[in-house]
């Protein structure tokens, strides 16, 4: 089980409460015609595309239509499931967007849906995180920076394209000091064994302590090849959408 609360998993995902500007983000969003995925709650439909207009006096936007994807047939199938919304995924320059929004059917513009009523942004300064949630177990080893002969084994809290960290105990807190590098970290991370160095970049109390004792350790890969950190991303961003879905 992880240590660390549910509400952990969605904390770099910021809810735009101003009106104001979760329509510029759509509005730029249409303007720039970003990509974006959607899918419904099951999963059974994941569909990649662009937003192609927005709508402000009417509250509505469209999704470009893929060749070949037959929207009577998925209005059909939603109409089947109970299900009226669909959660999206949109690129954009400053930042990621996540939200859930009714599909109102399709035009000659193209897949027509209302605008949603919350939006999460993502920042794009910074690498996506996710946290370990309950029930789930991830696990890093790595050389023992006092004794080369052994390996430390931690169970991450979270990971990202760029690092990952884990707990450590009030005994180990004066080893983990920033700028130690740790050789041969390991993780198999969706069926992929990632080997790299990482630095110490912070060791510090978590937010909300109470319900975990230690230190949180938070690493920064230092020699880790592209296609591992791409895969890296990819994981946290497949594991990310998941989970928002319960949240959206």
């Amino acid at each position: 089980m992880s240590d660390q609360p549910q509400s952990e998993t969605i904390r770099d995902f910021l809810p735009i409460s101003d009106p104001v500007e979760a329509e510029k983000y759509l509005s730029e969003s249409a303007r720039t015609l970003s990509s974006c995925m959607f899918w419904t709650k099951d999963q059974e439909h994941v569909i990649n595309s662009h937003i192609c207009s927005y709508r402000m006096e009417n509250k509505f936007f469209h999704a470009w239509t893929p060749k070949e994807f037959d929207p009577n047939e998925f209005m059909d199938s939603l109409t089947k499931q109970g299900l009226t919304g669909c959660f999206f995924s949109v690129s954009l320059t400053r930042a990621n967007i996540f939200f859930k929004a009714d599909y109102l059917g399709h035009d000659a513009i193209g897949l027509k849906f209302r605008f949603p009523l919350k939006i999460f942004k993502v920042q794009r300064r910074k690498d996506m995180r996710f946290t370990i949630p309950d029930g789930y177990v991830l696990k890093t080893e790595f050389q023992d920076p006092l004794n080369h002969l052994n390996n430390i084994v931690k169970k991450i809290v979270d990971v990202s394209a760029g690092g990952v960290s884990f707990m450590i105990s009030d005994l180990e807190e004066p080893i983990f000091k920033p700028g130690l590098i740790l050789r041969g970290l390991t993780m198999i991370v969706a069926g992929r064994k990632i080997t790299c160095d990482a630095e110490v970049r912070h060791t510090r109390v978590p937010s909300g302590s109470s319900y975990v004792s230690g230190f949180k350790t938070g690493l920064k890969f230092t020699n880790i090849k592209a296609a591992d950190a791409q895969h890296l991303a990819a994981y946290v961003f497949e594991e990310s959408r998941r989970f928002l879905t319960r949240f959206l």
